[in-house]
């Protein structure tokens, strides 16, 4: 699952993909670069076509990173985040780092990355909920950089 076979698929949907290397983008200008199916064809034909593949958050396209560990917290997260923001529906989660997720979601009038406060654990552990908007991409196939297996979507 990589940008060569994900991205136009990803961009005839309506997303607008583009090449990472683990969690980044390979593009230092990817913000600003045009996407669409001839830049999409030249960059799958690169070595940018081998890494994960993200989805650059737009005005329409937002994604809610809940970087929580534990189990029972990260429930009651997503059923308040499914029956709030998202009327009920059932949207789809990204999991690469279980029991960690995210999720598309949309709320209108946010500009920027808003992000809880962050709650450090007992173990050391950094625990906090990030929406990611415009000027942002979360990533949505390839391989977690610390689990070494595919992001799945359920």
């Amino acid at each position: 699952m990589d940008y060569k076979t994900k991205a136009m698929p990803l961009f005839e949907a309506g997303f607008e993909p583009i090449p990472l290397k683990g969690k980044r983008p390979t593009q230092t200008n990817w913000p600003g670069i045009t996407i669409d199916a001839g830049s999409i064809a030249k960059l799958a034909a690169n070595g940018a076509a081998k890494g994960n593949v993200g989805i650059r958050c737009t005005e329409t396209v937002q994604f809610l990173d809940v970087d929580i560990s534990a189990p029972d917290a990260v429930k009651r997260v997503y059923e308040w985040v499914r029956t709030t923001l998202c009327d009920g529906e059932k949207t789809p989660l990204r999991v690469g780092n279980w029991p960690k997720f995210g999720m598309p979601c949309r709320i209108d009038g946010l500009a920027g990355k808003a992000r809880s406060t962050v709650y450090v654990d007992d173990a050391g552990n950094e625990q906090k909920i990030e929406v990611l908007t415009v000027g942002q991409q979360f990533v949505a196939y390839g391989i977690h950089p610390e689990t070494g297996k595919h992001y799945e979507w359920q």
